[in-house]
């Protein structure tokens, strides 16, 4: 497992703004689809929950506009996959 974890690291995609969880569901089905779920770890869209006082309501947004964070083996298929996908 200590082996496993060495192998990993984290890489940083860059997308169009807004959608970063859309490109995430993307990644994962794709990823699950090619049965590629040993080479990719976790996907993080990085955000931030901001309170409106004035409207009383909550909001969700994200802290680095156009990023999507990648914990993955630096393997060619998961690379490919991404790369002519996206």
């Amino acid at each position: 497992m200590s082996e496993e974890k060495d192998l990993m690291k984290w890489y940083v995609v860059r997308s169009v703004s807004g959608q970063e969880n859309k490109i995430k569901e993307y990644i994962e089905s794709e990823i699950a689809h090619h049965n590629l779920g040993d080479y990719l770890k976790q996907i993080l869209v990085p955000t931030e929950k901001v309170v409106q006082i004035e409207m009383v309501r909550n909001i969700v947004r994200s802290v680095f506009i156009f990023l999507v964070i990648l914990w993955c083996k630096p393997d060619w298929r998961v690379k490919c996959l991404i790369l002519s996908n996206l």
